[in-house]
């Protein structure tokens, strides 16, 4: 069976079950851009993004309950998602995470070798 194709009024159902969900949490400052895509599968999901960390975890303690993700590449994002609705809160993964890159290397002479330099 097809699935039905998303036109306004689904638009303006999910938002309301955004706002609902928004009024029920304590006020948290906005910063960003607030996206909202219907998925390939037809459904909505909605972000709000964010520039700043402090004012990022001040959004996400008042959230709630959520999963955390990590986006990978070049323009990587750390995304908090709702456990309660399809709405999360991002911002780019250099503002909360720090970039570690170790090198782990084989030597390169062996023990003799070394007696010889």
């Amino acid at each position: 069976m097809e699935k039905k194709k998303l036109d306004s009024h689904d638009l303006a159902d999910e938002l309301r079950k955004a706002a609902d969900f928004l009024s029920g949490k304590k006020a948290f400052p906005l910063e960003g851009i607030l996206c909202i895509t219907p998925s390939y599968n037809q459904e909505f999901s909605c972000s709000l993004s964010y520039y700043t960390k402090d004012i990022f975890v001040e959004a996400v303690k008042a959230f709630g309950n959520s999963t955390k993700r990590y986006g990978t590449g070049a323009y990587a994002n750390f995304y908090v998602t709702s456990t309660e609705m399809p709405l999360s809160l991002e911002i780019c993964r250099d503002k909360v995470c720090r970039k570690i890159t170790t090198y782990e290397c084989d030597p390169l002479f062996s023990e003799d070798e070394l007696k010889e330099l």
